[in-house]
């Protein structure tokens, strides 16, 4: 959970170079949420997309669905 929460750190604090607030999604190898966080006024589909995202990153090889 640390390195999720790190990880979720890093991506905010460079979108905040941007001056933008964002929605940060984690998953494991095996595609369950591990975190999920949303920045100051992001929509929630903005989230949702954020989730997907971070599923789709994940290489095909690695991915294993219950």
């Amino acid at each position: 959970m640390r390195a999720a929460l790190a990880m979720a750190g890093q991506v905010r604090a460079k979108a905040a170079t941007f001056n933008k607030q964002v929605s940060v999604a984690v998953v494991d190898a095996g595609s369950q949420t591990i975190l999920l966080t949303r920045g100051d006024g992001v929509g929630p589909h903005n989230t949702e997309a954020a989730r997907r995202n971070a599923y789709t990153a994940l290489p095909e090889a690695g991915i294993t669905t219950p």
